[in-house]
């Protein structure tokens, strides 16, 4: 049985650490991915996604205001993320969304990433067209960065 305890270390960068990995422990795949659905009624553009996780049988549930209006994207206005169902997290991290340059003719791309001590939570959300003359949607995709180790 090995000791995770680093006494070399401060107790509250084991805590951090520990709590890290607890959060983790529901993700045992490397990526997740779902489609942002609109809340009708919502004020300021609502839209959620909701990934089913394997590892303990919950929920991820990512909300992101301002999303129809990425495609206008402007400096100025900066959409937001939040992810809902991490838990031992008091309140729930909350980010910008970032835009990524594409090549002509791609898809928009944006993301965001949260930092998790030992792991960070990269998000990226894509732009695609369903059908030929639907309107667009958009898909989530999460991905897990491990430390070695994790």
């Amino acid at each position: 049985m090995t000791n995770r305890t680093d006494y070399t270390t401060s107790p509250f960068e084991n805590l951090r650490t520990e709590t890290a990995r607890l959060i983790l422990a529901g993700f045992r795949r490397d990526s997740y991915a779902g489609v942002f659905q609109p809340v009708p009624n919502a004020r300021g553009c609502l839209h959620i996604c909701d990934l089913f996780l394997d590892g303990l049988g919950r929920r991820l549930q990512i909300k992101a205001r301002g999303l129809p209006h990425l495609a206008e994207f402007k400096t100025g206005s900066r959409p937001t993320v939040v992810l809902h169902g991490l838990p031992i997290l008091v309140k729930a991290p909350r980010t910008e969304l970032v835009p990524v340059r594409c090549d002509a003719g791609a898809g928009q791309q944006f993301t965001a990433s949260f930092e998790m001590h030992v792991a960070t939570l990269q998000l990226g959300i894509l732009r695609y067209l369903p059908a030929p003359g639907a309107s667009y949607s958009w898909i989530c995709v999460l991905e897990i960065l491990r430390e070695e180790g994790c």
